[in-house]
């Protein structure tokens, strides 16, 4: 007798990568939790910036893999429009904030801007591969399946015969 029941490869797939991101995600916080020490009030910006850096990273994953000609296009459109809302308007208006963190050498004389600049290029990294993970192997087990359907076997893909 099984205690857990066997679950198709999708929803496995899906799972794992859904659990590796936010571990991954937990870990990252906890080191810059860590690279804190006592400056602790400074913390919260530090993990919203991780936030905002997974965030995106999430979207340029999900940017990138799209899941058929029709996502392909509609995405090449939408990463234009993304691509000249931040080439214009947004980096305009965060152009004084920039200016006042890479004036000076602050970048690496203030270890807090460098540590934020870290946590946030590392949760963009985790995000884009997690979603491009979930989509990937999405597309891929889902494809197994209809292709399986389409030759008459209705087993969940992973799933032996003798069940």
């Amino acid at each position: 007798m099984r205690i857990f029941p066997t679950l198709p490869p999708t929803v496995l797939h899906k799972a794992w990568t859904i659990f590796g991101g936010f571990f991954l995600l937990g870990i990252l916080g906890w080191l810059a939790y860590l690279a804190h020490g006592l400056e602790l009030p400074g913390a919260p910006m530090t993990y919203l910036v991780e936030f905002v850096g997974w965030t995106l990273g999430c979207l340029a994953g999900f940017l990138a893999s799209p899941g058929d000609p029709n996502e392909t296009e509609r995405f090449s459109k939408v990463g234009t429009a993304i691509g000249f809302f931040v080439s214009g308007y947004l980096l305009s208006k965060l152009e004084p904030s920039l200016r006042i963190i890479f004036e000076n050498g602050v970048l690496i004389t203030n270890s807090l801007y460098g540590i934020r600049l870290a946590v946030f290029v590392a949760a963009f990294i985790c995000g884009a591969v997690q979603m491009y993970v979930y989509r990937y192997y999405s597309r891929r087990t889902e494809s197994t399946a209809v292709a399986r359907a389409a030759q008459g076997d209705t087993r969940l893909p992973g799933k032996p015969s003798n069940q």
